[in-house]
């Protein structure tokens, strides 16, 4: 998904706290010409996910779009 919308254009922020896999997904977005941040956060921390919106601000003015996705 997120390599779809960053085809479309979109900025995307990728999460997660294993950052190789974190680093191998923004590369590959980056790869194929998107443009992608990533973010190493614990989803169940909720000061965590205050950080994160709180760099999106900074960096993008907001959040367009909330795809949320886990895996097990």
């Amino acid at each position: 998904t997120a390599q779809r919308f960053a085809a479309e254009g979109a900025h995307v922020y990728l999460t997660g706290r294993r950052q190789a896999e974190l680093d191998a997904a923004v590369q590959s977005i980056r790869e194929a010409g998107g443009q992608a941040t990533g973010v190493r956060v614990d989803s169940t921390k909720l000061n965590e996910l205050d950080a994160l919106y709180a760099q999106i601000k900074e960096e993008q003015g907001r959040v367009d779009v909330l795809f949320a996705n886990a895996g097990g």
